[in-house]
């Protein structure tokens, strides 16, 4: 899986087209959900009137982050994939 599998994805969920458009945004929901409440690592310092739908993922050695990303009236698809992250 690459970045741009999973911005293709988050294009697709946005769109509505993961399924049907009623799966996509009952997943837009849970993700949102997850962007309000998970605001640590990429999500850390962005204000609180930018919204985030998020999924996370991480093992040993990785952290993947990918959120489409509401600012000022413009969405935003962000992913980012880190192998061997250093996290001190």
């Amino acid at each position: 899986t690459t970045a741009s599998d999973i911005a293709r994805y988050f294009i697709r969920l946005y769109e509505g087209r993961i399924v049907n458009a009623t799966t996509s945004a009952r997943l837009l929901t849970i993700l949102r959900h997850r962007g309000q409440i998970d605001r640590n690592w990429s999500l850390l310092n962005l204000p609180g009137s930018v919204s985030a739908a998020h999924i996370t993922g991480t093992n040993t050695g990785i952290r993947n982050d990918a959120a489409l990303i509401s600012a000022g009236g413009r969405d935003y698809i962000f992913v980012v994939l880190v192998k061997d992250a250093d996290e001190s």
